[in-house]
């Protein structure tokens, strides 16, 4: 038999089968083959299969196979890691291949360790609907899987970004460092207190956020949160004499529940896994510490556009 003579079969079989998802009864648009397209950049795995029914069986054998590529001209079945609706940018034309959405039981993305996901915003893609909770994400931490908490209320414009508390010293730069959970563009932070306080001075009071200092006037607030580098975002205007990062914010006190920043002058763009870090404004200059003492535990929320 020529190859010209299998080819045409395969396009034959490959028509029918198409033909029969498609009307098969309680299938839906996850059941039916697009000829002439395909996703790229996602094959985990290659197989030989002379009909793209044997294909469909091989990706429902998988956890891992969100949708599968069958390559008409070599009679092969090309098993993706993701689909059309999670990565629409990779989705091409392609004469020799027809592509299929797993039709039954497909896993969730980002569900279970062997099939982690890059973003929240992949999961939703990929789901259509997704609930809040914690899911697998390969960006975190490089050559593992990491289980991490989505939000997925698109309506909340603040979303909690860490896992366990964030927890900062006043001395011997000790920062609390976070990880971005979701990306997208931020517009401001705020911290909820959990626990601790801190004080910059063994005579005055200790409080959550600042240094309750008369000296400073209303500008009493020290808690800066940075850039990996300590490059301090601009989340206020602050005062850079004698190196402190005093500044006020109106409306918030040192010892408020609540430490909500202005909005950044420009708004910043954020990806999965890009780590911030909480500082007390002395230690971030190591200025002034040696008599710093104490420690403040938070949560971290973002505001997102």
């Amino acid at each position: 038999m020529t190859a010209r003579i299998v080819f045409r079969i395969s396009v034959l079989v490959l028509l029918l089968y198409s033909a029969v998802t498609q009307k098969c009864p309680g299938g839906g648009p996850s059941e039916r083959s697009i000829l002439g397209w395909m996703l790229q950049g996602h094959v985990y795995d290659t197989l030989l299969a002379e009909r793209p029914f044997t294909c469909v069986l091989k990706c429902r054998e998988d956890n891992r196979c969100q949708s599968l590529n069958w390559v008409i001209s070599l009679l092969t079945c090309e098993l993706n890691n993701r689909t059309k609706e999670a990565r629409p940018e990779d989705f091409i034309p392609n004469p020799d291949r027809s592509y299929y959405r797993r039709d039954l039981e497909q896993v969730p993305l980002g569900s279970i360790q062997e099939l982690p996901a890059e973003s929240c915003d992949e999961i939703r893609r990929s789901e259509g609907h997704a609930v809040s909770g914690k899911y697998w994400f390969s960006t975190i931490k490089s050559g593992t899987s990491v289980l991490a908490y989505c939000n997925m209320d698109t309506t909340e414009k603040w979303k909690k970004i860490n896992t366990g508390p964030v927890c900062f010293g006043a001395r011997n730069d000790s920062y609390g460092a976070f990880n971005i959970r979701e990306s997208g563009v931020i517009h401001t932070f705020k911290l909820v207190h959990l626990s601790g306080s801190i004080r910059c001075n063994h005579v005055n009071p200790p409080s959550y956020w600042g240094c309750d200092n008369p000296s400073h006037g209303d500008m009493r607030l020290i808690t800066v949160i940075t850039f990996k580098n300590r490059s301090a975002l601009l989340l206020a205007e602050y005062s850079r004499e004698d190196c402190h990062y005093f500044y006020k914010i109106e409306g918030v006190g040192i010892n408020d529940s609540e430490l909500r920043f202005n909005n950044l002058p420009s708004a910043i763009s954020v990806s999965l896994g890009d780590e911030f870090q909480i500082w007390y404004g002395q230690d971030l200059k190591d200025c002034s510490e040696y008599n710093n003492s104490g420690q403040t535990c938070a949560d971290v929320y973002a505001w997102y556009a």
